[in-house]
């Protein structure tokens, strides 16, 4: 669900009133001169994102040093979706806002690690090895989900998704600048918002007896996100700071429920913050026109609980699977909590874990009614175990069993076009 678009969708897009100083962009007030001139800001913008993992597979090594890690498989994703959002402006500093996320396309995939000279014959196939997926990597193997086929050499995939699109969620909030700078430059801009992201669109799902019948993006939780943001102006820098905290919410059908206790007993919470600078590098008031660099840097941290991961979908069972048709069962990986046959969620319960990033930009007033934005950023996952090992599941989450995610990064472009009316 993604971390990258939840700094770029609590920034506020919205206008001042033209006779207002210049503000920075994330932390830019929206307001109004009275209930009879309010200011109304849409924007559209093209999110594009890609990401890399290296997932690793413990095993014990026979000469006796003990449990190791090993190369397995290489997971990437690549989504593109446009964000959508409109502000209106009140008395007061007070803005309200409506937003959404439409998910174009996202394609997901594991490849084979053969990286690093891989000598252990253990170190990969261990998906096909344990039944996780099916086939050998002498004929065929893996599973293509658009195609319902298996692969063939010299392909070295393992297993491709089906085609994702649809909507992500709906967003609706305000937000509140207690203090603004544009009207008392003695103080800071102070932002408090809170959004609300509901999941309205299908809930990502993955059944491999259907490997096409779900193309959902939703997240099968609504999000509830409080958020903070100060900066204050010196000369033509603008220093700021903003954090943030989310709680998700499970749908009334989620994929979550009823799939663990206690902090395990829903998704993950997660919670982060920003430090950065923006730069003025030309201001003309009476032609309307300012342009500005960005920089940041960002934390976040994702609690322990449920999740997703990079191998939810080939964790998935088959919707057949049961003690009617046990041959629809993989051994050891399709069973539930007390041990009957039953098709894996593919959720797993995930130990908590941080990630580090930047973000690098510009934007351009480029008339009264029109501004512009671009943004480039990293993010980077500290290494990380996909299980907690206390499932009990014996195949991939126990000691010596376990996946464990290394090496990955994601990048991102954002552009955005605002119109203020």
């Amino acid at each position: 669900m993604r971390t990258r678009t939840s700094i770029a969708l609590l920034t506020s897009w919205a206008l001042l009133v033209p006779q207002l100083a210049s503000a920075a962009e994330v932390t830019r007030v929206l307001s109004a001169r009275s209930l009879r001139d309010f200011d109304f800001d849409f924007s559209v913008g093209w999110l594009h994102d890609q990401k890399t993992s290296s997932v690793k597979r413990e095993y014990v090594d026979p000469a006796g040093v003990g449990v190791v890690l090993a190369n397995d498989v290489l997971y990437h994703q690549v989504r593109d979706s446009l964000q959508l959002r409109a502000d209106v402006g009140l008395p007061h500093d007070v803005s309200f806002l409506l937003a959404g996320s439409l998910v174009v396309a996202d394609s997901r995939g594991l490849d084979f690690d053969r990286t690093g000279g891989c000598e252990v014959s253990n170190c990969v196939e261990t998906l096909l090895r344990d039944g996780i997926l099916p086939g050998s990597q002498d004929t065929a193997w893996g599973l293509d989900a658009e195609s319902g086929q298996s692969f063939r050499a010299p392909s070295n995939q393992v297993f491709a998704g089906p085609k994702r699109s649809g909507i992500e969620y709906l967003g609706l909030g305000g937000q509140w600048a207690p203090f603004d700078q544009a009207r008392d430059k003695t103080k800071p801009t102070w932002i408090v918002a809170l959004e609300t992201r509901l999941s309205v669109g299908e809930d990502q799902r993955f059944d491999r007896g259907k490997p096409t019948a779900n193309h959902g993006v939703g997240l099968g939780y609504h999000q509830l996100i409080l958020s903070t943001m100060f900066s204050h102006r010196f000369g033509g820098y603008e220093p700021f700071m903003a954090a943030w905290f989310m709680e998700p919410i499970l749908t009334s059908n989620s994929v979550f429920r009823n799939q663990g206790e206690g902090a395990y007993a829903s998704a993950q919470p997660r919670t982060g913050g920003q430090v950065g600078i923006e730069s003025e590098v030309w201001d003309n008031p009476r032609l309307h026109g300012r342009i500005a660099l960005h920089a940041s840097g960002y934390l976040e941290y994702r609690f322990s609980g449920l999740a997703q991961s990079e191998l939810w979908e080939v964790l998935s069972g088959d919707s057949r699977c049961g003690p009617n048709a046990p041959d629809q069962c993989r051994p050891g990986v399709d069973v539930n909590s007390q041990g009957a046959l039953a098709p894996n969620s593919g959720v797993s319960r995930s130990p908590g874990y941080g990630l580090a990033g930047f973000d690098a930009g510009f934007s351009a007033q480029v008339s009264r009614y029109a501004r512009l934005r671009g943004l480039f950023g990293m993010l980077f996952d500290e290494s990380h175990f996909l299980t907690d090992g206390a499932s009990g599941n014996v195949v991939y989450d126990i000691p010596g069993r376990r996946f464990k995610v290394e090496s990955s990064y994601s990048w991102h472009v954002l552009v955005d076009a605002v119109a203020t009316f």
